[in-house]
């Protein structure tokens, strides 16, 4: 038996795991009349907002990419560690980013993809506004990194954030988008091959975002500022921690480990021979991250190289 399966065994024995499973089941459940009404109301939303924007077929999002290699930006600490010279590099290649990476301000991004924008069911009213969350994040995609960007955008009427962000017309206007079918939330399953056939969200977003690079076809998937070892955020104060992160997973300090953290480092170690066989290589580009016991760390000499390179051909 692998050995992410016997991790997995030893988590479903659990007795403390099973009582938070049942503790926010119940929670859930509980909450289960709004959740649904939500949905149906976002849902309904999202019709207003669809003629703002230029809705891309599979075919012409694939034609969009232009390197073999992509950098993918979480939001760990770690990204404040990044130089000018390390951007421009990565700009070189394809780039993507996720959630709240959008408080940057470093480099160009060619897709991003918004997830869970808004707290999960069932605290959808409880830990703040959304309408203030959804307008202070289309604010931040304002920024000129983000002119070209396509927005990667779940679709169905489980898509909240995301039906919500079309309705209301908040990401900038005439925005290219492509609109993808989320599958097996929670579930052991292969990433799928093509975009046609959903996007496995796994234990997290970050699962969905690696699915997505591979069924784009690229075959170098670099992973920058996916750190896992704890909650903070590169936007944030060493100290600090988002309110909804504290509220939700219990964090009393920032560094507390990542809510998916452990469930990642199973699933991604599950996924890397899959990958491999299609001749698809992930890298973590942070040497301490948790994600290290998978994934090898990219090799930083090469930008060195590059810059020389490019010194030698200035002169």
């Amino acid at each position: 038996m692998s050995s992410s399966k016997i991790s997995l065994r030893n988590k479903i024995r659990d007795p403390q795991a099973w009582k938070r499973f049942f503790s926010k089941q119940g929670d859930y459940l509980k909450m289960l009349p709004t959740i649904q009404r939500l949905r149906w109301q976002a849902w309904l939303l999202h019709f207003s907002g669809l003629g703002a924007y230029k809705q891309l077929t599979e075919k012409e999002l694939l034609a969009t990419r232009k390197s073999d290699t992509l950098f993918l930006f979480g939001s760990g600490y770690s990204i404040n560690q990044l130089t000018p010279a390390e951007c421009r590099y990565f700009e070189r290649h394809n780039t993507m980013s996720f959630n709240w990476f959008a408080h940057q301000n470093l480099l160009r991004i060619d897709y991003h993809i918004a997830r869970e924008i808004t707290a999960p069911p069932p605290y959808l009213n409880r830990v703040f506004h959304w309408v203030r969350n959804l307008n202070s994040y289309a604010r931040l995609l304002k920024k000129p990194f983000y002119a070209n960007t396509i927005y990667i955008l779940q679709k169905g009427w489980m898509a909240i954030s995301s039906n919500r962000l079309i309705g209301l017309s908040l990401l900038p206007s005439g925005a290219r988008i492509f609109r993808y079918t989320l599958r097996s939330r929670g579930k052991w399953e292969p990433p799928t091959d093509s975009l046609s056939k959903g996007i496995v969200h796994g234990p997290g977003s970050l699962a969905e975002c690696v699915n997505f690079a591979y069924a784009m076809g690229w075959k170098h998937i670099v992973l920058v500022g996916v750190d896992l070892y704890d909650s903070r955020y590169f936007w944030l104060p060493p100290e600090g921690m988002r309110s909804e992160d504290a509220h939700l997973h219990n964090y009393t300090t920032s560094d507390s480990p990542h809510a998916t953290g452990r469930w990642m480092i199973d699933f991604m170690a599950y996924w890397k021979p899959l990958l491999e066989a299609k001749n698809v290589r992930v890298e973590i580009y942070n040497p301490k991250s948790l994600l290290n016991s998978v994934f090898r760390v990219f090799d930083r000499s090469v930008i060195l190289e590059s810059q020389e390179l490019t010194h030698a051909d200035a002169h």
